[in-house]
């Protein structure tokens, strides 16, 4: 048995780059899961990791919640990169570590600046809350968004085959590509440029999902892999807002 279980609560503490970090404690301030930012640093909480289930460890729920946070990052960002497990899990009394390879970027981001919303008597209105919380938890009870936030959490980047692969899930779980259209969460055209340049050789190259390309004529519209994971968050967002 985990000598966490009963415990106060665990924190998974994080690496990854400020930028990422910052973006999972904006996200998930709240909830069941949250990314909390102490001083400098930041770590993973949950009740899941407090009490790690009989036959599991309290960093194996941790890695497990993580890919779901992660992949909550890309779809609220798709130039994020996942962030990782230090190793180091502490609960207040004691601290346990497991030993993990580090790694650092250096990456720029322009500054955004805040709208502020204000109300009648020119006062800024409370924020409101973050529907983030709610559409992490949404893995818990519905096997299509955890697949999906699964597949948007694994490996450094998003490939054409993970992307197509969410595409697939999403146009199941609504029905079919037509109803994503029908929906209003995408285009013909939109849809026709992320099939074939996630599809074919002669528009991605190697990173195509196909090896052999039957046509010749090169398709009027394309996306960059860029594009292409823009596309995919932004639908996956709009997905997520009718759960």
């Amino acid at each position: 048995m985990s000598p966490y279980r009963g415990r106060v609560t665990v924190k998974a503490w994080l690496r990854g780059h400020q930028f990422d970090l910052q973006d999972l404690a904006d996200l998930l301030s709240s909830g069941h899961v949250r990314v909390v930012r102490e001083d400098d640093s930041y770590y993973l909480t949950s009740p899941d990791i407090d009490s790690a289930p009989q036959g599991s460890t309290f960093y194996n729920v941790a890695a497990s919640r993580l890919t779901y946070v992660n992949g909550l990052g890309r779809v609220n960002n798709p130039g994020f990169r996942p962030v990782a497990l230090t190793g180091k899990y502490t609960d207040g009394e004691s601290q346990h570590n497991v030993i993990g390879a580090l790694s650092s970027e250096v990456r720029l981001r322009g500054h955004v600046a805040g709208v502020v919303t204000t109300g009648p008597n020119g006062q800024p209105k409370p924020d409101s809350p973050s529907p983030w919380p709610n559409r992490l938890a949404l893995a818990e009870t519905n096997a299509d968004v955890a697949k999906v936030l699964q597949i948007m959490g694994s490996g450094e980047r998003l490939d054409w085959v993970a992307l197509w692969k969410v595409y697939e899930k999403v146009a199941e779980a609504v029905g079919s590509e037509q109803e994503i259209r029908q929906k209003g969460w995408a285009t013909d055209a939109e849809q026709r440029a992320f099939r074939v340049s996630a599809n074919l050789p002669r528009v991605s190259g190697d990173a195509a999902r196909h090896a052999v390309d039957k046509g010749t004529d090169y398709p009027k519209r394309t996306m960059t892999i860029e594009e292409g994971q823009s596309f995919i968050s932004e639908l996956v967002t709009k997905w997520l807002k009718t759960l």
